[in-house]
Parts: C-alpha cells; structure tokens; sequence
C-alpha cells in the first residue's frame, strides 16, 4: 500500500497515506505485543492529523499564562 502511494506530489494525501499505514502497524504492533512501538505510532498519527488541520487553516496557540489554546 505505502509504496504503491508514496510517490504523490500532494502533502495532504501523503500525510493520509501516513496516517493509514501507521495505523495499520499499531495494529501489528499490538499483535505481537510491542507497545513502545504503539506508543510511538500512535503520535505518529496525531501529528500528522495535527498537520493536516494546521494546513487547513487552523491556528493552534496558546498563551502560557492563561494556558488557553485558541481554534480559528
């Protein structure tokens, strides 16, 4: 699957080929009882969700005294 759609010129599909593949290697990672490398793929698929969003449009930022994040 990655190497048949690794080659795209577009961010956004690369990052949702990305998300797709590190899904599917926590759920072999769980199979064989890796759960560092669960951990691992797990944020792997939030940043690049986080990514994705942030390419959308959304400003994420927070202030460190009020400890607030604004979403615009």
């Amino acid at each position: 699957l990655y190497a048949l759609f690794m080659n795209t010129e577009n961010i956004k599909k690369f990052k949702l080929l990305m998300i797709i593949v590190m899904f599917l290697w926590a759920i072999y990672d769980m199979a064989i009882s890796l759960y560092v490398s669960v951990f691992f793929d797990i944020f792997t698929i939030m940043s690049c969700l986080v990514s994705l969003l942030m390419m959308d449009g959304w400003k994420v930022y927070g202030n460190r005294r009020n400890k607030r994040i604004n979403i615009k």
